[in-house]
């Protein structure tokens, strides 16, 4: 028994810790606090309704997110983890930034018969990570 414990510790600082953290991980959940999430990379049909622009971001994570297109509005008081650019007129766009890590909501109203693109912005990348179009029912 004496021999046990030593073999434990053995095993799981060899094999239990292989898993690197990753503090720069970024995650997006299929739905938040304000319904079906608009920052989920696999959907790109949504219903005219309340959407959750949502994100879970690492220590060191940070994420930029430009929403391009007209029929859509976000309600101010629910981005308190976000900065909003200004509205561009020439694209129909704004950027959000991140300013917290965790897990980040806010609250989007998207309306019918529009197309959003969504370009998402990772780690302080120059282009897109990734990007997506949006067709609203």
């Amino acid at each position: 028994m004496k021999n046990f414990i030593p073999i434990v510790l053995l095993f799981l600082t060899f094999f239990g810790c292989q898993e690197e953290l990753r503090l720069d991980l970024i995650e997006y959940p299929g739905s938040g606090i304000y319904g079906v999430n608009l920052l989920d990379s696999t959907l790109t049909v949504y219903q005219h309704s309340a959407v959750s622009f949502s994100a879970i971001l690492g220590e060191e994570a940070s994420l930029r997110v430009k929403v391009v297109g007209a029929s859509w509005r976000f309600t101010s008081s629910s981005m308190t983890q976000w900065t909003t650019g200004g509205f561009n007129d020439a694209d129909n766009s704004r950027i959000f930034t991140s300013i917290a890590t965790g897990s980040l909501d806010g609250k989007f109203e998207i309306y019918p018969r529009t197309t959003l693109d969504i370009l998402v912005y990772e780690n302080g990348s120059d282009g897109p990570s990734w990007s997506k179009s949006v067709t609203v029912e």
